[in-house]
């Protein structure tokens, strides 16, 4: 969830790539935004 900037931090320090945002249900109608992530490629 985009209120979680620790954890963004974190996977951004990382090397993830965010590649788009959403609106995540919460239940009974109710949506937070949410931001979605794709893992950095394996060293070779």
């Amino acid at each position: 969830m985009t209120k979680d900037t620790a954890a963004i931090a974190i996977y951004e320090r990382l090397g993830w790539q965010r590649i788009g945002s959403t609106m995540h249900d919460i239940g009974h109608g109710a949506e937070v935004p949410a931001c979605h992530y794709v893992r950095p490629a394996p060293a070779t």
